[in-house]
């Protein structure tokens, strides 16, 4: 994955970008974090680039810790905004970033014309 790559030219993490390996209260491993500064016009800006959680641990808690996390790291980091994409169908982990308190900023639309 380019994007990737590019952000850890050195396979480690960078002042703009950090990966964090997310575990359960068991320290088992449940997903992973990758946070970086916002490729916007914002420099001081933070963006989740990519959040996973493995389907088994779901709806556990342990995307909500994820995100209190990755909020606590661009804060520490002086990040005065934190940003995410997330599919529209998505529907429970857009329920999750609402009672976090994100706020939906844009919305991209299609119709299927087949």
């Amino acid at each position: 994955m380019a994007s990737v790559r590019d952000a850890f030219p050195a396979r480690l993490a960078t002042v703009a970008n950090a990966i964090f390996i997310l575990s359960d209260s068991a320290c088992s491993e449940v997903g992973c974090l990758w946070i970086g500064r916002d490729q916007s016009n914002d420099p001081s800006a933070w963006w989740v680039r990519d959040i996973l959680i493995e389907a088994e641990h779901r709806g556990k808690g342990c995307g909500e810790e994820g995100m209190l996390l990755s909020e606590d790291y661009a804060r520490s980091q002086g990040a005065p905004t934190l940003g995410l994409s997330v599919f529209g169908i998505n529907h429970s982990t857009r329920g999750l970033h609402e009672l976090l308190s994100y706020e939906t900023t844009s919305i991209k639309m299609r119709k299927n014309l087949a």
